[in-house]
């Protein structure tokens, strides 16, 4: 549905404004950000990679003036401090400082919005193996919801699992934890393998009359002193810590949720849905957190940014199948778009060398000549393919340079004309970029396999 609203709005004529913490979205189509902070708004130019950027840019700006600021007022009162008092040319020089400083519009001191401090530890690190399936089908009695024929995960690998709602991702995730079991196959969890769950309904904090302190120092060994220095890093402070369970917000929760995930120490993470109820700093908190980790994740999510920064492999559920697409959230749209194609384009159109009707018997010399000529094609479809790529990414790069002019100078048409072009010449990489990799292997493995004859 959100690639659906994302296409219709790219083609949409007219002007609009959304509100949004889909930073994928928001990536592919704004060239304008406001931002509403501490009262105030900031217009930034471009998407949303381009106003991170701009904004790190401008909080550094304005912390130098102000420390700036700061450091002229305090020589300057140090030096109207000692000569203030005499009657000499440097007590005229203090007076007129003091004036000046009276008048002086005072920088204010730059107010960072407070973010959560999220780190998830690994207690014990696994086996190399942390996962394997075979014949599996996944739901409950007289209602299965996908099946999935073999399966694999090695330590360290961070697993995007998506698919439509109702597909089957928790009841999936629910079954890796051990609270379901499977309908039919074998699901076997590696040595030394230690989960830590985050459940999107959050059941486990389901004890409405509990207050947040009370959940930390029951499911830990912290004092109250230490549980709410705790709580602190996620944004718990005072009286925050005595409100109940049940008065929580659903932000509120998820970040009480993380907090308790933080302490398992587990080294596979299974991740249901965890910038739900998030802020845009709170995702990207836990966007880096998910990247510093040394263990294994799988994680559903709607959130495209998310997959695509975290992910080395894409699980989907679809049709009532699992499939595995090892490698992130472009490569998978990228994989399906191929997919999608007629069967001949696919996998490419038989060389005209080839005759499979029946088998022939070549004499060394002219089989040896048929694979140097099958070899030279093979080399100038690669290079052809790695020629446009390097076309299109100098395009891209021009076309960047000519958004931001254009974003500067206020011309919002030109803008959007770019920003069409930007999405359609990125479409053409993604492809182009596939079609040279195949291309590459395809070579290197003929390579290989001429050195054997």
């Amino acid at each position: 549905a959100l690639e659906w609203l994302e296409e219709y709005l790219s083609h949409w004529k007219g002007a609009f404004i959304l509100v949004s913490h889909d930073r994928y979205f928001l990536d592919k189509l704004v060239h304008k950000i406001w931002e509403l902070e501490f009262g105030r708004l900031y217009e930034y130019p471009g998407n949303y990679s381009h106003y991170r950027a701009l904004r790190q840019e401008r909080l550094e700006r304005q912390w130098k003036l102000y420390e700036e600021q700061q450091e002229l007022i305090k020589k300057t009162e140090e030096f109207i401090r000692r000569n203030i008092a005499g009657g000499d040319f440097r007590a005229s020089q203090a007076q007129a400082r003091q004036k000046m400083l009276e008048k002086l519009e005072r920088i204010p001191k730059p107010i960072v919005p407070k973010k959560i401090h999220l780190w998830m530890d690994v207690k014990r690190p696994s086996g190399e193996r942390v996962l394997r399936a075979r014949d599996l089908i996944i739901g409950y009695p007289n209602a299965p919801l996908f099946h999935c024929k073999q399966l694999t995960l090695q330590r360290g690998e961070r697993v995007a699992l998506i698919g439509p709602n109702g597909s089957g991702k928790s009841t999936f995730l629910r079954t890796l934890a051990g609270e379901l079991r499977p309908l039919e196959g074998t699901l076997e969890l590696g040595y030394h393998v230690e989960i830590a769950y985050f459940r999107q309904s959050q059941t486990d904090l389901d004890t409405p009359d509990s207050t947040v302190l009370d959940v930390v120092t029951a499911n830990t060994d912290k004092t109250i002193s230490e549980a709410r220095s705790f709580l602190g890093q996620f944004l718990f402070s005072g009286d925050d810590v005595f409100k109940k369970i049940s008065e929580l917000s659903g932000g509120e929760r998820s970040r009480l949720a993380l907090a308790m995930l933080a302490q398992l120490g587990g080294n596979l993470l299974l991740l249901d849905e965890p910038t739900n109820h998030l802020d845009i700093d709170s995702r990207e908190v836990l966007q880096e957190a998910m990247r510093d980790y040394k263990g294994t994740i799988i994680f559903a999510s709607h959130d495209r940014y998310l997959i695509q920064a975290i992910a080395t492999q894409i699980w989907e559920i679809a049709d009532g199948e699992l499939k595995v697409y090892r490698g992130n959230y472009e490569y998978y749209r990228t994989q399906r778009a191929l997919l999608a194609q007629p069967p001949s384009l696919q996998r490419g159109t038989q060389s005209e060398d080839e005759d499979t009707s029946k088998p022939k018997r070549l004499s060394p010399g002219k089989e040896q000549r048929l694979r140097e000529r099958q070899r030279a094609k093979l080399a100038a479809r690669e290079a052809e393919l790695m020629n446009a790529v390097t076309a299109l990414e100098h395009q891209i790069a021009q076309i960047e340079k000519e958004m931001e002019a254009a974003s500067y100078a206020g011309d919002h048409q030109k803008l959007r004309e770019l920003t069409a072009l930007y999405r359609q010449k990125r479409q053409e990489l993604e492809i182009t970029s596939e079609q040279w990799a195949q291309a590459a292997e395809e070579l290197a493995n003929f390579s290989v396999s001429s050195q054997g004859l």
